[in-house]
């Protein structure tokens, strides 16, 4: 069975493939979000870790603060890529 052309859809198929052109733009549009935010937290999670590791007490204790950011981001891309399914 060939593709058909524009001219040789039905009205129920048309309006099906504009449905699912809108499901697929809204799922990029949350993902894209979702990127961004990541991206946000994790240009402003590094000096922060930065920060309250050079603050706190020296040696290896503090070294746990360093992998916070690499862990916000991750949690924020999950939330994102569940939310983008459900779209």
């Amino acid at each position: 069975m060939c593709p058909k052309t524009d001219d040789e859809l039905t009205p129920e198929d048309m309006e099906r493939l504009l449905s699912a052109v809108i499901r697929i733009r809204k799922r990029r549009r949350v993902a894209l979000l979702g990127y961004l935010v990541a991206l946000v937290t994790l240009l402003v999670g590094i000096p922060w870790s930065l920060v309250a590791y050079a603050r706190g007490p020296r040696g290896m204790a503090g070294l746990w603060v360093m992998v916070m950011p690499i862990l916000a981001v991750g949690l924020v891309l999950w939330i994102f890529g569940k939310w983008s399914r459900k779209a």
